[in-house]
């Protein structure tokens, strides 16, 4: 898994993150951390990009 993430090329805000108590049901298994992740890293990291390429089409 993680030779495999080296391979991925990413514009930015690459980031492998465990969930270490978690098989193939992460939103159930860890609910808190898996919403903390996508909240405060995967939002974060994508509002402005979105933001700013909606403002360049209007």
């Amino acid at each position: 898994m993680e030779r495999y993430y080296q391979e991925l090329q990413a514009q930015r805000g690459k980031q492998f993150i465990w969930f270490e108590n978690s098989g193939h049901y992460v939103p159930y298994e860890e609910p808190e951390k898996y919403r903390d992740v996508l909240i405060n890293r995967v939002l974060n990291e994508t509002y402005d990009s979105i933001m700013q390429k909606m403002e360049g089409e209007s």
